[in-house]
């Protein structure tokens, strides 16, 4: 929380006396603290084409990756083994994300 409190620390609190219960800090962590959950991860299947995985050209780079649909930020991703499928890599890319 120091950390978050430095950043915001010269932010002018806009607000009326009548509304300031609580901190601007504290209302401003709230915030972001809100807009970063969600209830659900998406999990995608990508083969990028154009990445080469060996000297001989055999396979393009397969990934995995793990989503949150409403910002579309990528919370982690994982090579797919070639002799494998998605269905295969997403336990390790769940136990990677520590979401439970």
């Amino acid at each position: 929380m120091e950390g978050f409190r430095a950043i915001f620390q010269g932010v002018d609190d806009p607000r009326k006396s009548n509304a300031t219960k609580r901190g601007l800090i504290e209302m401003l962590a709230v915030a972001l603290l809100a807009a970063l959950p969600s209830d659900q991860v998406a999990i995608d299947g990508k083969v990028l084409r154009g990445a080469i995985l060996d000297a001989l050209k055999r396979s393009a780079l397969h990934l995995v990756q793990a989503f949150e649909p409403g910002s579309g930020l990528v919370l982690g991703q994982m090579k797919v083994d070639g002799k494998s499928n998605e269905i295969t890599a997403i336990p390790g890319l769940l136990e990677m994300l520590d979401l439970m």
